[in-house]
């Protein structure tokens, strides 16, 4: 609110609505980011509990390129 101090214009409405919209933006996007984090780290456990793209990152497993080509040779084979 003290920033936009600037902004309050007491024609169009009083102190408490102007504080109360500022608040009411505020607890929005409070929500907006939680639900937005929420759905990542939902993302995140789930590349993790599969282990591959881990694996992969680590060097322990082939590259999904590598992958690929391994299996259309056998393919072709």
């Amino acid at each position: 609110a003290a920033r936009s101090a600037r902004t309050f214009d007491p024609d169009r409405g009083t102190l408490r609505a102007w504080l109360g919209g500022i608040a009411r933006v505020h607890v929005a996007l409070h929500y907006r980011r939680k639900e937005r984090h929420d759905r990542v780290c939902q993302a995140r456990v789930w590349v993790v509990a599969d282990g591959t793209v881990g694996r992969w990152l680590a060097g322990e497993q082939e590259s999904p390129g590598d992958a690929l080509a391994a299996g259309e040779t056998a393919e072709l084979v």
